[in-house]
């Protein structure tokens, strides 16, 4: 386990976390040449659709070896739409490296990723990334960090050295050595006494680490007082002791596409990050369901949560999984906690990209992965089969943006569903619905880049053509007064026998959310009563179909008060057509109205957005029911109609450059203003007519 390091890179979007995972695995002489984003040649970003985007889309593992570390290190998707994936990984990761940009700073999709990271109480350090473009300050970086995250110490490690706009190496301020370096990519570096000229900026940030440590261990405090010099080896110790347990935030900086500073960085991370075995319990249940705590440690049976799943179609399913407790090889027999089924592992693999390597064990803090288990999700905790272990699941929300999906070929369902069945398999946070009530297959996702770059892996890795648009919103119909004793007779004569049916009906509104009522009134025998059940049956038809918008009928009481029959005509069906026209009379005499769904927004915004985002939302037909300020941020808490927000993603993004993220869900239902009704209704009757030629 002492050998073991793992590691979560997390940032806001562009920082940079796929260059810098491609400069070390270079260094490492994992891969011989160096890759860019922009050439779509990475390690990380494997996908087609990564490659087109030019951007992270789920988390990529790289395992590698460094000496005699194992080092596992997960690029994370630094855009909004992706949070709780990377809310999935840093909950059971060891450490996190977050990426900031020396020319911008603190974001504020990084405040709330670090926020995130407070909650699980992840030790973690920073590089500031980006010290080759023009604007790079690593001093306003540095300021940025403590106003953003003002709770947290950070120790300068490694400072980035640029003269005349140009990166030229790194001052690392605990050895106190200048590590110059060629901007060329190569990673070569030369170790070197700092330069009389870099002396004094040396000197300023070593008082600050040595002011941060001192603040942890009161040996050095009182060393540091009485002005005595402090050794790097001490230094180091603290810092190891600070950083490990999460009191300290190492920071160091240079340029991951440049590859400088990118070698000191996986030194100090090795030398200062937290060991699996420094990871607190995992909380989860056991065998009866009870509550209980696993420990991290070796000799502990074996458990393990699934972080990642990948499919091929040639290869299968990958279920990639970080080890809790325990050890596990090839030819065990092991049991998903979730669904109580047992398996047996055939061969296990670390995975570096695409690329799977086999390996013979994988122990505590260890990132493997099985292969060609069907049953396995992401999520779920794969354990010993006599020590059942489930861990705690995940808050998370529910998807909030929805597309509908359809096959554009005839006879292409079959296609299309085994194809979402592998996207499902891969995004857990990608849902499938079918809407009962307007009958459309929606995929429901956590923002308009997730929904549009899952169509697009379906499109180009199934070659499946699909017609994909804004799902219809599932308004309702109802009433706002009440009629009593509406008649309606059904008479039909064919020559033989005839049909029959005289019903009576009285219509109220219920409470908003109350469904649908059917009453019996009758008193004796107007009605026999085999004859009472059709009459409900044929409303019921009503209204599942609607009556004036094609829109389910809800929240009225039917009472049947009287009727009449036939002794020779009236049967079944006689009645179904009775009181289905009975019911359309009535509801048209009541005032009928449309229901629309209305949802309960939650939108944290830069404080500087909140005045184009409250107007925004006014315009939505939105009510702002609260706001929160604090860290720079806004969380502003709205109520808005379903149908102004089904695009909102994209708009937000405008709004807030992209720093904006939100959260939806039904709240309830409100009558729709009369213009937006009557146009609806038009619609209807447009389409009715149409169909009736």
């Amino acid at each position: 386990m002492a050998k073991v390091r793992n590691a979560a890179l997390v940032s806001a979007k562009g920082a940079g976390k796929t260059s810098l995972v491609e400069a070390i695995l270079f260094n490492e002489k994992v891969t011989d040449r160096l890759g860019r984003v922009e050439d779509g040649n990475t390690v990380s970003d494997y996908d087609q659709e990564e490659i087109d985007r030019t951007m992270s889309l789920s988390p990529t593992i790289c395992s590698f070896e460094h000496n005699q570390d194992r080092i596992h290190i997960v690029d994370t998707a630094g855009y909004s739409d992706f949070f709780n994936e990377t809310k999935m990984i840093c909950r059971v990761v060891d450490n996190v490296i977050m990426l900031v940009s020396g020319a911008e700073g603190v974001k504020s999709q990084d405040i709330k990723l670090w926020q995130m990271l407070d909650d699980f109480g992840v030790p973690r350090m920073v590089f500031i990334n980006e010290m080759d473009k023009e604007l790079a300050d690593f001093d306003m970086a540095w300021k940025s960090l403590g106003e953003s995250f003002g709770s947290s110490v950070f120790v300068p490690v490694a400072v980035a050295v640029v003269k005349d706009k140009v990166l030229v190496g790194i001052l690392d301020i605990v050895a106190m050595k200048y590590i110059g370096g060629k901007a060329d990519g190569s990673g070569e570096i030369s170790v070197e006494k700092i330069p009389d000229d870099l002396a004094d900026l040396a000197a300023t940030y070593r008082e600050k680490l040595v002011e941060a440590i001192a603040e942890i261990n009161d040996d050095i405090m009182e060393r540091y007082l009485e002005g005595e010099e402090i050794s790097a080896d001490e230094i180091a110790g603290v810092l190891l002791e600070g950083s490990s347990s999460g009191s300290l935030v190492p920071v160091c900086s240079g340029s991951a596409t440049k590859n400088v500073g990118v070698k000191t960085l996986l030194d100090y991370f090795i030398k200062l990050s937290a060991s699996p075995q420094q990871h607190s319990e995992f909380k989860g249940l056991d065998k009866n369901d009870k509550e209980t705590v696993l420990k991290p440690e070796p000799n502990e049976s074996f458990a393990a949560t699934v972080i990642k799943t990948s499919v091929d179609q040639y290869s299968g399913k990958a279920s990639i999984f970080r080890v809790l407790a325990g050890k596990i090889e090839p030819d065990s027999t092991v049991m998903i906690g979730e669904k109580d089924r047992k398996f047996k592992v055939s061969a296990l693999a670390v995975m570096c990209g695409k690329t799977q390597k086999p390996i013979t064990s994988a122990e505590v803090g260890d990132i493997a992965c099985v292969i060609k288990i069907d049953d396995i999700d992401t999520g779920n905790t794969i354990c010993d089969v006599n020590n059942p272990f489930l861990l705690e699941k995940l808050d998370l929300p529910e998807p909030v943006v929805a597309l509908a999906i359809e096959s554009k070929e005839r006879g292409g369902e079959d296609k299309l569903s085994k194809a979402l069945k592998s996207i499902l398999d891969e995004d857990p946070m990608l849902k499938l619905k079918r809407d009962e009530q307007t009958k459309q297959l929606t995929v429901c996702g956590t923002g308009q880049v997730h929904l549009d770059s899952a169509v697009n892996r379906i499109k180009k890795r199934f070659q499946v053509e699909v017609n994909v648009s804004p799902p219809e919103i599932p308004y309702r119909e109802t009433i706002t007064k009440s009629i009593k004793y509406v008649e309606y007779t059904h008479k039909k004569q064919t020559g033989g026998a005839g049909q029959y049916a005289r019903v009576f009906i009285d219509l109220e509104p219920m409470e908003r959310d109350a469904g649908y009522e059917f009453v019996d009134k009758i008193f004796g025998g107007a009605i026999d009563q085999v004859f009472r059940s059709s009459v409900d049956k044929g409303i019921q038809a009503v209204t599942a179909q609607g009556v004036i918008a094609g829109y389910p009928v809800t929240d009225v009481r039917v009472s049947l008060v009287d009727g009449k029959t036939h002794p020779v005509d009236s049967k079944d069906i006689a009645f179904q057509v009775a009181g289905r026209e009975v019911f359309k009379k009535a509801f048209l005499q009541c005032h009928p109205i449309l229901l629309e769904p209305i949802m309960n927004v939650e939108i944290e915004i830069p404080d500087e957005c909140m005045g184009d985002v409250i107007g925004d939302i006014n315009s939505r037909r939105g009510r702002v029911i609260t706001t929160e300020q604090g860290n720079n941020v806004t969380i502003v808490k709205v109520t808005v109609p379903l149908s102004e927000v089904l695009r909102y993603a994209p708009d937000l993004d405008s709004m807030t450059s992209g720093r904006g993220t939100y959260t939806m869900e039904l709240g309830h239902y409100e009558e729709v203003p009369k213009r937006v009704a009557e146009e609806i209704i038009a619609r209807y009757n447009k389409k009715m007519n149409k169909e009736e030629e």
